[in-house]
């Protein structure tokens, strides 16, 4: 009988080993999803500001919104028609452009009923 107490000790005592192993390891798990958790949360708060800021950024530069009425910005007869513009680069960060690079511009300001349309043709040299 003292022999099967002391098997059936030996066998308990071996099982419960790993668990304070394991119990740690479940808990690092844990430790370790609660950070992604957060990382994602941030993340998400970012991707919404960087959303809203292009959102923002879209709407200032997107001036036809003010151009619902053609009426209100009559066309005066002296701009109608072609006018050829000569530019000619003083300050330059872009790629492709340099100081003294010259560019000509054809612009077309054409009256049709009320509505006034703009053409800007660039001359390839």
């Amino acid at each position: 009988m003292k022999r099967n107490v002391v098997l059936f000790l030996i066998i308990i005592s071996f099982t419960g080993c790993g668990l304070e192993q394991r119990k740690k390891e479940l808990e690092q798990r844990e430790a370790s999803v609660t950070d992604r958790e957060r990382a994602l949360v941030l993340k998400e708060k970012e991707l919404k500001l960087w959303e809203d800021s292009l959102k923002r950024n879209m709407t200032l530069k997107d001036s036809s919104f003010l151009l619902n009425d053609s009426s209100t910005v009559p066309l005066p007869d002296s701009l109608s028609g072609a006018w050829d513009v000569n530019m000619l680069c003083t300050k330059t960060n872009c790629n492709g452009f340099a100081v003294g690079d010259t560019r000509k511009e054809t612009w077309m300001f054409i009256k049709r009923d009320e509505a006034v349309s703009v053409r800007a043709m660039q001359e390839i040299s």
